[in-house]
């Protein structure tokens, strides 16, 4: 009896591993055994990157005035509130008929702080705002939007829609965003009249944003006869004080002329139009009084005018009116107008050739010339 229950027992020792090795593994975790008992590497979900957060950027700028006289200082300072404390390159847009555009930029100091010059070298009235671009980790910014108004020193008279175009029938305008080259032919003129001539551009380019570069002298006539003098390539206008014989204008009833030499096909932000190229001025020096340095520059404003694309008006307290003497300041209107043909305009494009945009300036009408 006592070797059968050893016996037994051994048996019993043999049997065990064997039944244990064959129970299934069980996924459950029993209560109380480790969190990892039964979890293997593959099981274990990968800890979610933490994402490092942008700084947010502001831009807090305050401007020194709204409207200004012209050739009046005037500032925009304030601050990029960013937190990474870096230096921001900082600029200043206007927002032209053809977009914001670039006017002056600035750095940041250490602690975010800068201050910029307001351009008021020429009469607009138009948005503006502060941009910084984006660095490293910090975003870009933009500025709430300001008008601007630039204005002259004093009150400009009559309508401000008192003014038409050269071409009523075709848009006609230079491009604001190329420097106009001029040249005078003075050689016959009183001694002041070059002073006048440069003082006037100097008018046209503070009402339009116009660029216009003084290259020299020439024998060149606008509208003047065949063989008069040659037209430097690198000039866009001439302005001449000659005698009548020494051109083809016609001064019977007239002491000055003004208009478009050449004109190309072209587009802006409103579409089509006759982008000038070549333009002029060519006085009487014959005319009954002579030259006076008042007359000539009130004179010159007219013509010059039309160069830069107005038209006559019967208001006679504009320069743009017809056969009258002063005001020797520009109106409301001329104003306008000007505005209207100059840098807030936007910039002008020269189209490329084809099919239609073939047609010749001269078929389509835009060589015009006014007293």
């Amino acid at each position: 009896m006592r070797h059968l229950v050893t016996s037994l027992a051994l048996l019993a020792g043999l049997l065990a591993p064997a039944a244990a090795s064959a129970a299934p593994a069980s996924p459950e975790r029993a209560p109380g055994a480790s969190p990892t008992s039964s979890v293997t590497a593959d099981q274990v979900a990968p800890r979610p990157k933490k994402k490092r957060k942008k700084n947010k950027t502001k831009i807090r700028a305050t401007w020194s005035v709204s409207t200004v006289g012209l050739l009046t200082p005037a500032t925009v300072s304030g601050k990029v509130k960013d937190k990474g404390r870096i230096k921001r390159k900082v600029v200043l847009q206007q927002k032209r008929a053809d977009g914001w555009k670039k006017v002056a930029s600035t750095k940041t100091n250490k602690k975010g702080e800068f201050s910029l010059a307001v351009p008021t070298q020429w009469l607009y009235s138009m948005k503006s705002r502060l941009v910084t671009k984006s660095k490293k980790r910090s975003p870009g910014a933009k500025s709430k939007t300001q008008r601007i108004s630039v204005v002259p020193g004093y009150a400009p008279a009559g309508s401000a829609q008192s003014w038409s175009a050269l071409n009523p029938n075709q848009r006609l305008r230079w491009n604001p965003c190329q420097t106009i080259t001029y040249r005078v032919n003075v050689a016959q003129a009183p001694a002041d009249i070059e002073a006048a001539i440069h003082q006037s551009v100097a008018e046209i380019s503070a009402a339009t944003g116009l660029r216009f570069k003084f290259k020299g002298y020439t024998e060149a006539i606008y509208g003047g006869l065949p063989g008069a003098g040659r037209w430097q390539r690198d000039t866009d206008m001439v302005v001449a004080f000659v005698r009548p014989e020494q051109t083809t204008l016609d001064f019977t009833n007239a002491h000055a002329w003004g208009g478009v030499e050449k004109a190309v096909w072209g587009r802006d932000s409103r579409g089509k139009l006759g982008k000038v190229t070549k333009g002029g001025a060519t006085f009487d020096l014959t005319t009954r009084g002579g030259w006076p340095y008042m007359k000539a520059y009130d004179t010159l404003l007219h013509e010059i005018g039309h160069v830069v694309g107005l038209g006559h008006v019967d208001d006679p307290t504009q320069i743009m009116a017809t056969g009258v003497e002063g005001p020797y300041v520009f109106g409301a209107g001329d104003l306008t107008g000007l505005r209207k043909m100059g840098l807030q305009s936007g910039c002008v494009k020269k189209l490329k050739a084809r099919g239609a945009d073939l047609l010749s300036p001269e078929d389509a009408g835009f060589l015009v010339r006014l007293p």
